[in-house]
């Protein structure tokens, strides 16, 4: 099973931020242009960045956004606080870590994080195959499981869900850590039993993996209660089975998700903030035009999931247009 530490993610972002400092690429990008960090390309996070920048770079006024294709949600969050990116797609369970210092902050609490906005809840899922004899969560023990990379999201929210049914993911399964798209392959070839990956509905990672020979289902969550009474930052949600016909199941799948934040630092600039907020909200719209994992996003909606101050910028439009009221 891989491993990670804090001291390996530091010591990457690090490396990351010299060898841009030696090809000075990346510096000349972000002199002109705010820099988000999202997600893989074939992923919602990427998505999200893309329709941020597209609006901004075309309603905005003058304040250029760019966007990064990373691991995820805790490269964002620590690439964010190195000052490699200005903003960073993330979600609102590790921005609630980070800013209290716990889990792989702990700590270290990141009191430099500032809440931009929220975007689209994405749902903890699992799928496994027909013949795999998974039929409830608890039935992965013993069974060899992809749990996500160290630095993704999906991660911490597999050990959340193992650990609240009792099971030791160091012990009691066979963890695997790879990137979603290798996953689907291997749940397809029957080299894993099952896959747990968090997401926005519908994707295209869950689509491969349910494109071969065999027969694929969702696995429901089990321990719920005990999962919204655990943990401030689940909220349950719905996985449409209208977005998946090649599975088995037949009804929507009951699962717990978290919501997408968009994060900034507190010195990032002001002005490039309050106008990217601002083209964000008022083109909404279109925004949720972007993909359908958007369709039910609310500008009341924007503004959960924080735990930390507003960042100025974004403070600054809401006040203008009440939204805080």
């Amino acid at each position: 099973m891989m491993k990670i530490s804090k001291v390996i993610l530091v010591t990457m972002v690090a490396l990351l931020a010299v060898s841009v400092a030696a090809c000075g690429k990346k510096g000349s990008l972000k002199r002109n242009s705010t820099i988000m960090g999202t997600g893989s390309q074939l992923g919602v996070y990427y998505s999200a960045g893309l329709g941020i920048a597209d609006i901004n770079n075309e309603y905005g006024d003058g304040i250029k956004v760019a966007i990064d294709a990373t691991e995820g949600s805790i490269y964002n969050i620590a690439a964010l606080g190195m000052g490699e990116i200005d903003l960073a797609i993330a979600q609102a369970d590790h921005f609630y870590h980070a800013v209290e210092g716990r889990k792989f902050w702990k700590g270290d609490p990141q009191k430099n994080l500032r809440f931009v906005c929220s975007l689209h809840t994405e749902a903890i899922t699992v799928i496994t195959s027909e013949d795999s004899n998974i039929e409830e969560l608890s039935d992965l023990r013993y069974k060899r499981v992809n749990i996500g990379t160290p630095l993704s999201g999906t991660r911490q929210n597999a050990i959340d869900v193992l650990n609240i049914l009792g099971i030791d993911e160091k012990i009691d399964i066979t963890a695997e850590g790879d990137t979603p798209d290798v996953a689907a392959v291997m749940l397809k070839e029957g080299t894993i039993d099952a896959l747990f990956f968090t997401a926005g509905h519908p994707n295209a990672f869950i689509s491969e993996a349910l494109s071969g020979e065999k027969i694929m289902r969702f696995v429901e969550m089990e321990g719920l209660d005990k999962m919204l009474k655990a943990f401030p930052y689940y909220a349950p949600t719905m996985i449409s089975m209208s977005h998946y016909p090649q599975a088995s199941n037949e009804d929507d799948i009951e699962t717990i998700g978290v919501l997408a934040v968009v994060l900034a630092n507190a010195d990032t600039d002001e002005d490039a903030v309050y106008e990217i907020t601002k083209a964000l909200f008022e083109n909404l719209t279109e925004f949720k035009a972007k993909h359908p994992s958007f369709v039910d996003i609310t500008k009341p909606g924007m503004l959960e999931g924080n735990f930390s101050d507003i960042h100025p910028g974004a403070m600054r439009y809401y006040e203008e247009m009440g939204l805080l009221d």
